[in-house]
């Protein structure tokens, strides 16, 4: 067990009433460079923990490796069609030039509206309409 209090998915977490999960965004691994761990994408998915007298406890926190699922989205293109996959702020997650994939996690970011600015439009509605499906669900689950 590792302390994580002040990553962000834990502040979210820790705040949430009984019963409810927040999901994060795909984002990479810190990594060890002394160690030279490469940074890996993940998603986290945390529920707090109480203990009876309805305190704070901790919180159940599973990161998901998500290189197979980015590795299978980036060979899924039908016939030599190319593949993006875009964060709620447009940043690249899958882009054909892997260099501009996790761009802003570099302080090199690379979004789909300074490359396709008619997209723009198009992808912040996909994302509204997403969330408001999710929250029509009323899973309790918070981006």
């Amino acid at each position: 067990m590792q302390r994580r209090a002040e990553r962000d998915y834990f502040q979210k977490a820790i705040g949430l009433p009984a019963g409810e999960v927040y999901v994060s965004p795909i984002e990479l691994t810190r990594g060890n460079p002394e160690a030279k761990t490469p940074r890996v994408p993940v998603l986290r998915v945390a529920t707090p923990v109480y203990m009876p007298d309805g305190h704070p406890f901790g919180v159940l926190s599973i990161s998901v490796d998500m290189r197979a699922v980015l590795a299978r989205i980036r060979s899924a293109s039908l016939g030599g069609a190319q593949v993006f996959v875009l964060n709620a702020q447009g940043d690249y997650l899958v882009h054909p030039n892997p260099a501009k994939a996790f761009g802003f996690e570099f302080g090199k970011a690379a979004h789909v509206h300074d490359e396709f600015p008619q997209f723009a439009q198009i992808a912040e509605q996909a994302c509204a309409a997403f969330r408001r499906l999710l929250d029509e669900m009323q899973f309790g689950v918070r981006p």
